[in-house]
């Protein structure tokens, strides 16, 4: 089986650098790019599984991009870098189709397994034909791991947390203390079952978490 294609847009050299090394090292092929257009133009011209993007970059920012890729009839799966916690840029970003985003700094094997989860799961949705979606578990119900439905208010601060923000522009945005909104944190990761925020992140991406 010939190695999945990635292709890592940033106008930082050091995480072009480093982050090909790492999924290289992972098994993928990788190219990269240090602009939006020139990741345009590969993306146009070549076959990619997957698509890392930063969210900021000078001539063509990550929105814009991913804007154009979808556009232009391209489903490949889209990964959004960003340290910015724009939320009206990852918004767009989630209404255009996203797999998920990485709030600057992070760690490039926190990228890797997120890739390996998303493409191994897409790839074993299309070999029993079903999606991701219809193997769910209703988020509004415990599931059979035991997660609990989540209130209004911890919905929405997982929004926040699901496009980058700290605790700190949480709390401004809400007009909440930062112990509150650690303590909202705590109580979304224990009601997932999972073990920190960024595998609460990380299912709600996985499972509509947001719905009423």
């Amino acid at each position: 089986m010939s190695a999945k294609r990635i292709l890592l847009v940033d106008d930082d050299p050091l995480v072009r650098e480093y982050g090909e090394q790492v999924l290289t090292e992972r098994g993928y092929e990788v190219v990269t790019a240090e602009n939006g257009q020139e990741g345009l133009a590969y993306l146009l011209g070549q076959p990619f599984d997957g698509a890392v993007i930063d969210l900021k970059m000078p001539d063509l920012d990550g929105s814009e991009l991913l804007r154009q890729i979808r556009a232009r009839g391209l489903s490949v799966p889209v990964w959004i870098m960003t340290g910015y916690g724009s939320f009206d840029s990852c918004m767009e970003c989630t209404r255009l189709g996203v797999q998920g985003f990485l709030p600057k700094p992070f760690s490039m094997m926190d990228l890797a397994l997120l890739i390996e989860q998303t493409l191994s799961r897409d790839f074993a949705a299309a070999a029993t034909g079903t999606t991701p979606s219809s193997r769910q578990a209703s988020p509004t119900e415990p599931s059979p791991e035991g997660r609990q439905p989540l209130t209004p208010r911890e919905k929405e601060i997982l929004w926040y947390l699901r496009h980058g923000l700290t605790d700190t522009e949480i709390a401004r945005k809400l007009f909440l203390s930062e112990h509150t909104v650690r303590n909202h944190v705590r109580h979304i990761v224990q009601k997932l079952r999972v073990k920190n925020r960024v595998e609460a992140v990380a299912l709600s991406f996985q499972q509509d978490l947001f719905r009423p």
